[in-house]
């Protein structure tokens, strides 16, 4: 098991398994961390598979949120961050989605905003994706968001880079 460090200030989670294993993301619930999935992680490593298992934000090592809110967008922000701070293969490959209570809810709204990055996902407690919104709007808000910031990121880091 190792703890890293993913960017969002500070992202941290639980690995198990080959790197070039097919790949498992775990998302807790709400009153949990990453090490929720401790006993099933090394199960699934033992079978093949990269098991990366997420604190999300003001859970478990992972920083909390300046502004207090947390909501299902955030999560589904944190969650491309720290995806594509894993690592090229993860960004190029298709990934399981493993995720209990509050994680369900967040899973499938990254489901639903980046279906070309879910091979499948499974619910466990699950009970549907929150928002304060229209669900059916929100995984495009979201994708438009962060290319959005994408956009604005690399015309800052252009300005100011050296």
């Amino acid at each position: 098991m190792s703890v890293a460090s993913l960017g969002f200030p500070n992202i941290a989670g639980l690995a198990w398994g080959p790197e070039n294993g097919t790949k498992v993301l775990c998302l807790h619930g709400h009153t949990d961390n990453a090490a929720t999935m401790a006993e099933i992680g090394p199960l699934l490593a033992n079978n093949g598979f990269r098991v990366v298992s997420l604190d999300m934000p003001g859970h478990g090592h992972s920083s909390h949120c300046r502004s207090g809110f947390y909501d299902g967008p955030l999560y589904v922000t944190v969650i491309s961050r720290a995806v594509n701070n894993l690592g090229s293969e993860w960004e190029r490959s298709k990934f399981f989605i493993l995720a209990h209570s509050m994680g369900q809810s967040v899973a499938s709204l990254f489901s639903g905003t980046f279906p070309e990055k879910v091979f499948g996902f499974v619910a466990i407690d699950g009970f549907g994706p929150f928002s304060n919104r229209d669900e059916e709007d929100v995984p495009d808000d979201i994708r438009r968001a962060l290319t959005e910031e994408k956009v604005l990121r690399s015309k800052v880091n252009s300005r100011f880079s050296m």
